[in-house]
């Protein structure tokens, strides 16, 4: 290789060193070495890291001199906010106890609200619900008046009724299918010839009214072309 040759070689290599040096990927301790602040607290800083009590100042130094060698910021990834739903019983502990059917749907709700991750905030009083602006929804078991019904409806937040059914449309319901399950009772029993069939089940008798099981089994009977009482 000539005397020309050796010297484009040897400005080549240098300029080679040159680039790399410029390239070269600052660390988390040459930001470190450069604010004297240790290589952990740069490194929680730098990742965003909420539960680290700094100064804001100290925020600013390590990042400015990050963006001064070129650090490779990463972007703050914004926090999936845990949604939080209301859950409000209209019954009480003790009456909970005598009647198995609500211990078994309040379990089941609070299971499904852990497993997928939602946030429950237990409601003692519907008076709480003005102060609760933050929830997302609200989730209501039991029975309810129309003073209560309007009290949750001025809360204005999604809401689901479990085993209850306002009237309107303004809410979503979940309740069991009384008419089809005494139906398919009613058509297994006469199916087998039977005749005289007892009833045993709750009485509303606030409302002084026969209950819906009642009136269904009656109408079922008689509609199958059955005379008198079958019960």
């Amino acid at each position: 290789m000539g005397r020309y040759g050796k010297i484009m070689l040897k400005r080549m290599e240098s300029e080679i060193v040159s680039y790399r040096e410029v390239t070269k990927m600052a660390t988390i301790k040459d930001i470190a070495d450069q604010t004297g602040f240790s290589t952990a607290t740069v490194s929680r800083v730098l990742n965003y890291d909420d539960t680290l009590n700094v100064q804001e100042e100290t925020r600013k130094k390590i990042f400015d001199t990050a963006r001064e060698l070129q650090y490779q910021l990463k972007e703050r990834k914004s926090r999936k906010r845990r949604p939080a739903v209301g859950v409000y019983y209209s019954y009480s502990r003790e009456e909970e106890l005598r009647d198995i059917y609500y211990l078994t749907v309040r379990l089941a709700v609070e299971r499904k609200l852990e497993a997928e991750n939602i946030e429950r905030r237990q409601i003692q009083s519907l008076d709480e619900l003005k102060d609760l602006s933050s929830l997302d929804g609200l989730l209501c078991l039991g029975t309810f008046s129309r003073s209560m019904v309007k009290q949750i409806d001025i809360f204005g937040k999604p809401t689901v009724f479990l085993d209850a059914m306002p009237k309107g449309e303004r809410f979503d319901c979940v309740v069991n299918d009384l008419a089809g399950s005494v139906e398919a009772v009613m058509d297994y029993l006469t199916g087998l010839g039977h005749r005289k069939i007892a009833f045993i089940g709750g009485s509303e008798t606030e409302r002084k009214c026969m209950t819906a099981e009642l009136r269904l089994i009656k109408n079922i009977w008689i509609r199958s072309g059955n005379s008198g009482n079958p019960l």
